[in-house]
């Protein structure tokens, strides 16, 4: 950058190991869900945007230090970052991460990066990036033009994967169609279905308006505690009468006390978190204390503000650490407010007359959004027949149908009145 002619013939190199690194820095924070400082992406822009300065951004390089193998350069290094750290790390596995690696560095060599956005209709909408910024990608639709902006057509990109998806589910193995053999062919199509959600159909983490709120609001996590709360009954784990004593264990470390020694309606006891940002289809929030309860992806969660006469349900989409060590999850909303039933299976014989406890979804028919039962974690058996019993001892036979949608301490499933 100051004119080293020593250095100059190393130009492409250098920039793309830092790029490399600056890369998994990123990554890094976001798969370990903390917030970092913006200038990271600062420093990365900067890097890309002196690369098109000097004409670099094509050079192709070998680097002993990036483990493909395969020439490569700063665009496609680039490209390849932005596209990983959009596919929300914080939500993939380590060997979902591993195949997306290698996976981007193929695709990313047919990806171009513009300074001008060309959207066709019915095709997937681009993908910007402000140089002069301190995030990554974003919708195109939600910036301003400006010589800092960048563009990356997704066309290409969307078009690969839905022919993969389907010569995928015509029954073809990934590994015919160079997608490694890690995963079955239905986990594959799953995984390649979430990027196209991502990266592809545009304004994906926004389909309902979002509007910034302060309200506090109390938190409980975990299957049984939840379903207490909602029952008013006390706390009996779902999973066998031997659990009891760590239910009532657990109960002492969430509120300080078990339920026989206090009434379930008392919510004072729980946790406070702020609601940020909330649609109705989910919200963001924050931890109003630096400490408390360990909080899951995918963990069922119920809120209530103090203004609500009802709890809300709600699933964990994300969690990460702000810069002031406080922690931030984001939920989907779980529609209709729960309401606590028993279920008593009476098919087939060996499981006939066993009890255990659900939360009941209301159909919604102005949604059009039918009723669900959220259940403890591998109680669902498809076409299992039970005897449902509402809070006034109102009965009825119901059939489980499909799984509607499964988190690591529950399950929603569908279900048919008999």
């Amino acid at each position: 950058m100051e004119g080293d002619s020593q250095l100059a013939k190393f130009g492409a190199l250098l920039c793309h190991r830092f790029l490399l690194y600056g890369s998994l820095q990123i990554i890094e924070h976001l798969r370990a869900g903390y917030e970092f400082d913006g200038s990271l992406w600062q420093q990365l822009h900067a890097l890309y945007s002196f690369t098109e300065g000097n004409g670099l951004q094509h050079e192709k390089v070998k680097d002993a230090l990036h483990g493909t193998g395969q020439d490569t350069s700063c665009h496609t290094m680039y490209a390849k970052m932005l596209l990983t750290c959009h596919a929300k790390p914080a939500e993939l596995s380590r060997a979902q991460l591993q195949l997306l690696d290698r996976w981007l560095t193929q695709w990313t060599q047919a990806i171009t990066i513009e300074r001008r956005c060309i959207v066709s209709k019915g095709d997937a909408p681009p993908l910007a990036v402000d140089l002069s910024s301190n995030k990554g990608l974003q919708d195109y639709q939600k910036t301003t033009q400006s010589d800092h902006l960048r563009y990356l057509a997704m066309v290409p990109l969307s078009k690969l994967l839905r022919v993969k998806s389907i010569l995928l589910q015509q029954g073809q193995a990934p590994q015919q169609l160079e997608l490694g053999n890690e995963f079955y062919g239905v986990d594959t199509v799953a995984f390649i279905n979430q990027l196209l959600h991502i990266w592809c159909e545009g304004s994906s983490d926004r389909s309902a308006e979002r509007h910034n709120v302060t309200l506090s609001a109390k938190i409980c996590s975990g299957f049984d505690l939840i379903y207490s709360y909602i029952s008013g009954q006390p706390l009996k784990s779902s999973n066998s009468t031997a659990d009891i004593d760590t239910a009532g264990h657990k109960q002492i470390a969430t509120i300080g006390h078990t339920f026989s020694e206090a009434k379930t309606q008392d919510i004072e006891h729980l946790e406070s978190w702020t609601i940020e940002n909330e649609s109705i289809l989910g919200a963001r929030l924050l931890r109003e204390s630096k400490e408390g309860e360990r909080i899951g992806n995918n963990q069922l969660i119920a809120l209530r503000t103090k203004e609500a006469k009802a709890f809300m349900l709600g699933t964990v989409s994300w969690r990460s650490v702000s810069r002031s060590s406080q922690l931030q999850m984001g939920i989907q909303y779980l529609p209709g407010v729960a309401q606590p039933v028993k279920l008593t299976t009476k098919e087939p014989s060996s499981a006939k007359g066993k009890s255990f406890h659900a939360l009941l979804l209301p159909a919604i028919p102005a949604l059009k959004i039918p009723g669900s039962l959220i259940l403890p974690r591998d109680v669902f058996q498809a076409n299992l027949i039970c005897e449902l019993t509402q809070d006034k001892q109102e009965k009825f036979n119901i059939k489980m149908g499909f799984s509607v949608s499964s988190g690591v301490d529950f399950e929603r499933v569908s279900f048919l009145a008999e």
